[in-house]
């Protein structure tokens, strides 16, 4: 294993790959600013730079190990080498490992170097904190979509395709859109939504919420936040999303603390409905730590999906040819990064044909199994302050590593294959 990742880490040094990433991360990070324009706030030129900057570089990072990795074993078959290698008093596994490894140090010095460039030249120069996102206790989308399918199948107005489909085909349409579900607020009424009590812990607290009405950018939103003995009362010009800052102890406890949970309560005070998406327009904000440490998180899970990356291009390598196995690896890169955005925009698949319905299912399938390494989107919750939890990046972390290892075991059986 030691032997194969010094051999792999010199072919990588010396055929000039690892000199190649570096030189293109400096370029990124030193031409590419002069070529993009921000909207003139601090806030956008943070975001910009990191989206476009640090998101550039660590997305040509991701491409080129997938790449290299793709095509190494098939290199090493076409000339001759691969035998040579595995005759040794070595394993498969360990050459695969040795290999794997090599392109996992390659990944983090580069990472590391990104990291450092974007430190001095990101203009993340306030030291404000990144802040913990809490978003409200609610069931999962299943079980929510199961609950009202029922009603939902027995409607009149249910189209038939829809009633004469299969419960599961339904259940799957109502949970992708329980999560664009609205809740409507009258005017005068309040609403609740359960959070955890550890929010109350924290020294500041902020509402992010984006509010919808009827007349969207003509009607201002006039309401108040409480939760605990936290409130504030605010009024909404301009219908995007804002932070509502709330202030400790100028309202009364507005309900208890129970079970570990506490409620947070909008009261409607303006003179229209609003309406929002309690799974996406509404969550609570703490401080957490400085900018410096979330950075360090955005490698570390950065670093962990290139690995990730890596084992899945040495695996086809293993038993595909150099252009067959580089094709197959971008492809399904590509389905893996649309998938999302194919599931959440999806119109609706009843009135499709079977053709965007089996692509459907398809895209469904692989964003059900990847959808635990892009959420949270590393750069994505950088550029936007959010602070990168240490539960997501050991959860991410122990998957890709044992995903790997799946995917190195097969592929050392593979290459057994290949030369036996």
């Amino acid at each position: 294993m030691k032997g194969a990742f010094k051999l792999a880490w010199r072919a990588l040094v010396r055929g000039g790959s690892f000199y190649a990433l570096i030189v293109a991360t400096f370029g990124i990070y030193f031409l590419m600013p002069s070529l993009i324009r921000s909207d003139g706030t601090l806030s956008g030129a943070e975001e910009m730079f990191i989206r476009v900057i640090t998101g550039g570089a660590y997305g040509v990072l991701l491409i080129s190990i997938l790449c290299a990795a793709s095509s190494f074993f098939s290199n090493e078959r076409v000339a001759g080498r691969l035998s040579l290698s595995l005759v040794r008093p070595v394993s498969a596994f360990s050459s695969m490992v040795g290999v794997w490894g090599a392109f996992c140090s390659i990944a983090l010095c580069v990472l590391v170097c990104s990291g450092v460039l974007t430190l001095m030249l990101s203009p993340f120069k306030s030291g404000a904190p990144c802040n913990h996102h809490h978003a409200p206790i609610l069931p999962p989308p299943e079980v929510a979509a199961r609950q009202i399918m029922d009603a939902y199948l027995n409607n009149p107005q249910t189209p038939e395709e829809v009633r004469n489909a299969p419960k599961a085909t339904v259940l799957a349409f109502l949970a992708t859109k329980e999560a664009d579900r609205y809740e409507s607020i009258r005017t005068n009424a309040v609403q609740a939504w359960e959070f955890d009590a550890g929010v109350l812990n924290a020294d500041e607290i902020k509402v992010r919420v984006r509010f919808s009405t009827a007349m969207e950018m003509r009607s201002d939103v006039v309401g108040r936040f409480a939760i605990d003995s936290w409130g504030v009362a605010f009024s909404n010009k301009t219908q995007t999303a804002i932070d509502v800052p709330l202030e400790k102890g100028i309202v009364k406890n507005v309900a208890p603390v129970k079970d570990g949970k506490c409620l947070l309560a909008f009261s409607n005070k303006g003179d229209a409905s609003v309406m929002l998406r309690p799974r996406k327009d509404i969550e609570l904000l703490t401080p957490a730590d400085p900018f410096e440490m979330n950075l360090v998180r955005s490698i570390i899970m950065q670093f962990f999906v290139i690995s990730l990356v890596g084992a899945f291009g040495l695996f086809l390598s293993s038993g595909l040819s150099r252009p067959v196995a580089i094709f197959t690896s971008l492809v399904s890169l590509s389905v893996v990064t649309m998938s999302p955005s194919v599931v959440d925009q999806y119109p609706n698949e009843f009135e499709t044909t079977w053709a965007d319905r089996f692509g459907l299912w398809i895209s469904r399938a692989v964003h059900d199994m990847t959808k635990w390494i892009e959420s949270p989107s590393p750069i994505e919750s950088l550029s936007i302050n959010r602070c990168i939890e240490w539960t997501d990046i050991c959860e991410a972390g122990i998957t890709c590593i044992v995903v790997s290892i799946v995917l190195l075991s097969l592929g050392s059986m593979t290459l057994r294959k290949k030369i036996s």
